[in-house]
């Protein structure tokens, strides 16, 4: 089956190949027609606190009365904004463990981004629903803003795989420029030869840290944020023994939610992999992947090695930041 599917592409260039991150693989012709229109109740948001970090308050996308009245939504705190990616939910371990991990951190308001029941349909049209879906939620972040009378430095935003480009196209449409967005392994199957209007790029926050797991198969292989990371050198992750790309792919949002929880992931500035493997790099800048309080003085790549098993990092002791 995975030989067959693995030709496809060769064959027909029409025919495109995913896997997700439980390893079900997917073909689709990118030739056939996006036939669904975006509507409002296909988008979902839910609010979880301290106060509530099993059990999300859903809030309404176009109306701020619900927020408004929530007695755990506070103004004073900082908003953190988690978009899942294709064949996933806000239910999805991805988005579930990202959260449960900040606010075991930090005393956020954060808010889950459920766009699963667009996300449920072809890999073709979750991809050009994607603009569409960040500017709704940037419109509410907009609303937030003028309504609270809030920064929009207070916002932050973190998305995996397709979900990265949704927070890319919610940063770009955002009144201002938000905090920071993290990039989970950015989609790359027909992003990596489209405009920077419609993915992730440096321009879409004042800092925006991508982390690269799959770059050869599903992830997006260029630099495209301020600061990119090459855990191993962005392609097949050690543990994973995967065809098609879906574990490595996965692997991002897991180094980030221990990098929340336990610290460590030093990487080292350089110009690629081969470099770093050969010490060729061991004066570069140091910095760390992840965390919630990002390294946003860090510019250009970053390249570091991990284990093959939690815990990932390789570092010995434990990073307080």
């Amino acid at each position: 089956m995975f030989s067959f599917i693995i030709a496809l592409p060769q064959m027909n260039p029409n025919y495109i190949v995913f896997e997700d991150e439980n390893g079900k693989v997917y073909y689709e012709d990118v030739s056939e027609n996006v036939f669904k229109q975006l509507a409002y109740s296909d988008l979902r948001l839910f609010l979880y606190t301290r106060n509530n970090s099993q059990f999300g308050h859903e809030v309404s996308m176009t109306s701020l009365t619900m927020l408004k009245n929530s007695k755990l939504f506070q103004t004073t705190k900082e908003n953190y904004f988690i978009i899942h990616g294709w064949k996933n939910s806000y239910m999805s371990e991805i988005s579930v463990t990202i959260k449960n991990a900040i606010l075991t951190t930090a005393d956020f308001n954060v808010f889950l981004v459920d766009w699963g029941n667009m996300a449920r349909y072809s890999y073709l049209f979750s991809y050009s629903v994607v603009p569409e879906v960040g500017k709704s939620v940037a419109t509410f972040i907009n609303d937030m803003i003028a309504s609270f009378k809030l920064s929009p430095k207070m916002f932050m935003l973190v998305g995996h795989s397709i979900g990265a480009h949704i927070a890319g196209c919610i940063g770009a449409s955002v009144d201002g420029s938000v905090k920071y967005i993290v990039g989970l392994d950015p989609a790359g199957p027909l992003y990596t030869s489209g405009s920077k209007q419609i993915r992730l790029d440096a321009d879409d926050a004042d800092f925006v840290q991508v982390i690269h797991t799959s770059i050869n198969l599903l992830g997006f292989k260029d630099a495209i944020g301020h600061a990119d990371y090459y855990p191993n050198g962005g392609k097949y992750q050690p543990g994973c023994l995967e065809i098609i790309g879906g574990c490595s792919h996965g692997r991002a949002y897991k180094y980030f939610v221990e990098s929340i929880l336990r610290g460590g992931f030093s990487a080292v500035h350089c110009e690629d992999y081969e470099r770093f493997k050969t010490s060729m790099c061991t004066n570069g800048r140091k910095s760390y992947l992840g965390q919630v309080n990002l390294d946003t003085s860090a510019r250009g790549e970053y390249y570091l090695d991990t284990n093959s098993e939690s815990p990932f990092s390789l570092d010995c002791y434990k990073q307080n930041r």
